[in-house]
């Protein structure tokens, strides 16, 4: 059926207007593309600017914090609260900051990474694991652990913890009046005085507890004993120092202000004479030491690197992992020690399993035959 000539006619005028001779169409009959909003330019830009600030401060801030914890703790009232305080929530702005990036300005998201790895690993102290430690335990080793056995601290699970790691010595802080009665058996030689624990499987030569009144303290601060192992003769201790809390809970932010830094700044110079002292008394035995309890110095202290730098950290020296050993209910702390002198070798790390407190025990294997030894005191 022939068209109508109308449509003859509109198809005619089409291809003369859009339709070059040679079948293609005229570039300036393409439609042309939609224009952008000068508005959504200018906001974009804003944002792309704003992301790129946002990144800078992340990083700036992971450096910031962990500058302050790492040169000010335990010597400025600022540095010692953000030493105990959570630090995982500085991972909040950070994962906000790479959303933004992914979306604004993906070539960003290395620097938000970089404040993600400057806050999981140095600032909450990961550490990767040793795969050449471990194995076996030898004829030389020394099974230790330490507990702070307050805070609620169940005697059953402690019990159950105790049968399952196994321990030759045991050190013991906070340890409520029943529970070295109905913890230990005859097979065990026991010292308990004024809040510390020291215990142990093989005999006892000699033993010591500090004078703690000399630093105005009631609670035993240290128990220190020579036991005689399998391995050898080994030097053990029992150490609690005194928490930040009573400094802590002084300090009150008011529309006036701050107040109960000088409280904080009383609490760590009491502190820093109780840790020196301890540490001087420790440094009196001749022998290897292994020394083990609640220090209440996290890993940036000043006072933990001037009074016990000396020592091995059993966590630093084959530990893996955060090591945290106190925990809050939205964070936690590695101020449960074990500190082996470096005429040891520490085998092998371990935090154990909670026992109904807020602490949880740390444990550590230790070769009494690695190693110079020093000769032993007569």
């Amino acid at each position: 059926m022939t068209p109508p000539r109308r449509s003859l006619a509109w198809r005619s005028r089409f291809n003369c207007n859009f339709v070059n001779s040679a079948g293609l169409p005229h570039l300036n009959a393409l439609p042309a593309p939609p224009s952008r909003s000068p508005q959504r330019g200018i906001v974009r830009r804003l944002l792309c600017a704003r992301c790129t600030v946002a990144a800078g401060l992340v990083v700036a801030g992971a450096l910031l914090q962990l500058a302050l914890i790492r040169f000010t703790g335990d010597r400025w009232w600022l540095g010692t609260v953000l030493m105990f305080a959570p630090r995982w929530p500085l991972l909040w702005p950070i994962g906000a900051t790479a959303l933004l990036c992914a979306l604004m300005r993906p070539r960003l998201l290395w620097a938000c990474a970089a404040a993600a790895a400057l806050v999981a690993w140095p600032l909450m102290g990961w550490q990767a694991p040793w795969p050449w430690r471990g194995g076996a335990a030898t004829e030389g080793s020394l099974r230790v652990m330490s507990i702070n056995a307050g805070g609620g601290t169940s005697l059953e699970l402690l019990r159950r913890e105790i049968a399952r790691v196994a321990p030759d010595v045991i050190a013991i802080q906070e340890t409520p009046s029943e529970l070295a009665e109905h913890l230990f058996g005859s097979e065990w030689r026991v010292i308990s005085e004024r809040s510390l624990t020291l215990a142990s499987r093989w005999p006892i030569e000699e033993s010591s507890i500090f004078d703690s009144s000399q630093v105005g303290r009631w609670v035993n601060l240290g128990i220190r004993a020579r036991i005689a192992a399998p391995g050898g003769s080994v030097w053990v201790a029992s150490v609690y120092l005194e928490s930040p809390r009573a400094g802590f809970e002084e300090l009150i932010l008011t529309r006036n202000g701050l107040f109960g830094t000088e409280e904080v700044a009383a609490n760590t110079e009491r502190r820093s004479r109780q840790s020196a002292r301890v540490s001087r008394w420790l440094g009196e035995v001749a022998g290897p030491l292994i020394a083990m309890g609640d220090f209440n110095q996290p890993p940036e202290s000043a006072l933990f690197r001037r009074d016990w730098g000396g020592f091995q950290d059993a966590f630093l020296a084959s530990g893996s992992g955060y090591g945290y050993s106190w925990f809050s209910l939205w964070h936690g702390v590695r101020i449960d020690r074990i500190l082996v002198s470096r005429d040891l070798q520490v085998e092998e790390f371990a935090v154990g399993q909670p026992t109904g407190g807020d602490h949880r025990p740390v444990v550590a294997r230790v070769d009494l035959k690695s190693g110079d030894r020093r000769e032993l005191a007569p």
